[in-house]
């Protein structure tokens, strides 16, 4: 998996990137097996920071977005870490739940 790491109106360091990285790889590989690339955007406004994450994930159409303002960088990121996990999860369940209810219509029709 790609992660692309952007600043806005910042410089980001080393610390922030190997963290974003770390902590998003392990977000997608407990949803999903691979991703085909990930993209990070950390903005300054003014005194607030704000985090937005974009997930493409193979096999899915569309991706996954996610975004939140805080006080500092790594919060921001972090928020908007837990939008995004609660958004894979939900993609996870329905892809799940259209799997099997396909599968259970199968099985209908062959009785």
């Amino acid at each position: 998996m790609q992660v692309q790491i952007t600043g806005k109106n910042l410089k980001i360091g080393q610390a922030l990137p190997q963290y974003i990285t770390g902590e998003l790889k392990a977000l997608v590989k407990k949803y999903f097996k691979d991703a085909a690339n990930a993209r990070v955007v950390v903005e300054k406004n003014g005194s607030k920071f704000k985090a937005e994450i974009q997930v493409k994930v193979n096999g899915y159409v569309g991706g996954i977005i996610s975004s939140a303002e805080a006080d500092d960088a790594y919060s921001a990121f972090g928020d908007a870490l837990i939008h995004a996990a609660k958004r894979m999860r939900r993609k996870k369940r329905q892809f799940i739940d259209k799997h099997r209810a396909h599968h259970y219509e199968k099985d209908i029709e062959m009785v």
